[in-house]
């Protein structure tokens, strides 16, 4: 009842499942942190919200955000393994126009705190 109540209020706005990425043949898990790159030359309309898009459509891309800092991207991925990380980066995301350039850190462990509810 108090489930159907907070979907009723807009405040449960879905559900979702969480796989074993092991499982599925993905257990690598990464961070890669990007630039936003308009070359001079080529007056693109695309702006960061429209090369966040065209990243996430990427197959190994979990997720991207447009952040503040020296990078202008955050990019969640998954991957078999180094190498195929690495050939995706390198085949993949640098190609992407309007992206520059990228720094990948690799996730050993993950932890899921408190606010993980508000997901």
């Amino acid at each position: 009842d108090r489930l159907k109540r907070l979907q009723e209020r807009g405040i449960v706005t879905g559900f979702s499942i969480k796989l074993d990425r092991s499982k599925l043949g993905r257990p690598l898990h990464g961070f890669i942190q990007a630039t936003y790159e308009r070359q001079s030359w080529h007056r693109s309309q695309d702006d960061r919200r429209d090369i966040a898009k065209k990243i996430c459509e990427l197959p190994f891309v979990v997720g991207c955000h447009i952040v503040t800092g020296d990078w202008d991207f955050l990019i969640e991925v998954v991957a078999k393994s180094m190498d195929a990380l690495g050939d995706a980066i390198l085949d993949s995301l640098s190609k992407l126009e309007g992206v520059g350039r990228t720094h990948t850190m690799v996730s050993f462990y993950d932890f899921e705190g408190a606010a993980i509810v508000m997901r």
